[in-house]
């Protein structure tokens, strides 16, 4: 090819990932706030992994680039225990309550936001609770359970039917106009003088969520 003969000499890059974040990055500060929380519900970890077997307590990860990845399904194991055992809680009011974190905190002004979190269900689950079968499309598109529905002129609401792949989620709309859907709801409280996260709830998705979650925060 015609013009100037450029290479690419440096191929490979041997830069530790530490050299690569600056010393004043906010990360470094908040994951010395996250080792130190951490550090504090050790007892609570111990409960929920065991001493022996492949199980291991993945509270620092500290992977390397060339360090191989767990497989998703010891992730989604993992991620259950934590869940039962209600470690996501105890860890933020942990982290409330590191005296570097409480004084960043104030009780003047405290706001709640909340969101629709759609659920991961098709609205052809959403079926009479009596076990009634839902209307057929007529059409003779297809069959089993993905099925052609047609819910034209059908009444359909949370008091009459459910969602059979996730039974928690309710049927919403987010305002006038738009569309309902299988949702549930997620608030978040803002502590506004310096836009902290200190408290986030998922519930059922009604008119009376929002009010109702941020009387019981406060």
């Amino acid at each position: 090819m015609r013009g100037e003969d450029r290479r690419s000499e440096g191929f490979f890059s041997y830069v530790r990932l530490e050299a690569r974040i600056a010393a004043d990055h906010p990360l470094r500060a908040i994951r010395d706030l996250v080792d130190e929380a951490l550090g504090k519900l050790s007892a609570a970890f111990t409960r929920l992994y065991a001493r022996e077997g492949t199980t291991v307590d993945p509270a620092i990860v500290g992977l390397s680039a060339d360090d191989p990845v767990w497989d998703a399904t010891v992730f989604c194991k993992n991620r259950d225990r934590l869940l039962d055992g209600d470690i996501s809680r105890k860890f933020m009011t942990t982290l409330l309550n590191l005296p570097q974190v409480r004084t960043l905190l104030s009780s003047e002004h405290f706001s709640v936001d909340s969101t629709l979190i759609e659920a991961w269900a098709s609205m052809k689950s959403f079926v009479p609770k009596d076990g009634s079968p839902p209307p057929s499309s007529g059409a003779g598109r297809g069959g089993g359970r993905n099925a052609a529905r047609d819910f034209h002129g059908e009444k359909r609401t949370n008091a009459t039917h459910s969602s059979t792949t996730d039974p928690d989620a309710r049927v919403f709309r987010k305002s006038a106009g738009k569309e309902a859907k299988l949702a549930h709801m997620g608030h978040l409280m803002m502590e506004n003088r310096n836009g902290l996260i200190v408290d986030a709830r998922l519930t059922e998705a009604n008119g009376t969520a929002e009010r109702t979650t941020t009387l019981d925060s406060t």
